[in-house]
């Protein structure tokens, strides 16, 4: 039961990182077109996003842990690893369609580390842009400020 239990939390899991992989891209194109209003709500959907990543995470471990316990095994951590180099012949049934959503979670996970380091250099050119611009404006006189500011 457990198991199913912890398969059902993965692909729950696998959907917020979907949904997580949109808004990240809704943030990109808002910051790109200068778009306030669509940047605050990508912001906001990205939050209640990560709150329901984190506590999915929570309800993982938890179902991990519970099935440690149904199957008598003793695990470092809660971790898929621990779970399924340990009990590889008893979910023998599940154990692929757990490795399947373990691998496209890793993918996913490496698809928003990559769109986050996208959106920070955005965010840098933008940062270094309007400085550049405030410098030009306020005079080269003004430097030590705007440095403060921005």
């Amino acid at each position: 039961m457990s198991a199913q239990n912890l398969i059902a939390t993965l692909k729950t899991q696998e959907t917020n990182l979907d949904s997580l992989i949109d808004t990240l891209e809704e943030k990109k194109q808002a910051i790109i077109k200068n778009n306030f209003s669509l940047l605050n709500a990508a912001l906001v959907n990205e939050q209640n996003i990560l709150h329901n990543i984190g506590f999915e995470e929570k309800n993982r471990l938890k179902v991990v842990q519970d099935l440690a316990k149904e199957l008598n095994l003793e695990l470092k951590d809660a971790s898929l690893e621990s779970i399924l180099s340990k009990n590889n012949f008893l979910l023998k049934k599940e154990n692929k369609e757990i490795q399947q959503l373990r691998k496209s979670l890793k993918e996913k996970i490496i698809r928003i580390s990559n769109t986050n380091k996208q959106l920070k250099d955005v965010i840098d050119f933008s940062r270094s842009l309007i400085k550049d611009t405030i410098v030009m404006i306020a005079g080269l006189k003004k430097r030590e400020l705007v440095n403060k500011r921005v």
